[in-house]
């Protein structure tokens, strides 16, 4: 992954998302959730991070903040590293590959 990811870039866009929906973010949020799909699609393609490490990504920050909004009503998590994984094989050999849902 980049270094830096939580510096000047990472505030800018926690102060853009604290604007957008009007408070602020009492947890820290992963850097790779902040970027949007196009960007994290365009990340892996380049082998900046890979696929397991955006979804660990997310998985951390759903893992964080679930507690209290309780939305998530059943995981797929190790289903969703599992397809990360796979995707990250697939990449290996053969570079245009998508990104992994969970």
């Amino acid at each position: 992954m980049q270094e830096g990811c939580w510096g000047r870039e990472y505030r800018a866009a926690c102060r853009a998302l604290t604007r957008r929906v009007g408070c602020t973010l009492a947890l820290p949020v992963e850097p790779l959730c902040l970027r949007s799909a196009t960007e994290l699609a365009a990340m892996i393609r380049a082998g900046d991070v890979s696929s397991r490490e955006v979804v660990d990504a997310h998985i951390r920050h759903v893992e964080r903040v679930d507690p209290s909004l309780r939305a998530v009503v059943r995981d797929r998590f190790a289903a969703a590293r599992r397809e990360a994984d796979a995707a990250d094989e697939r990449r290996a050999r053969e570079p245009a590959d998508a990104l992994p849902a969970f």
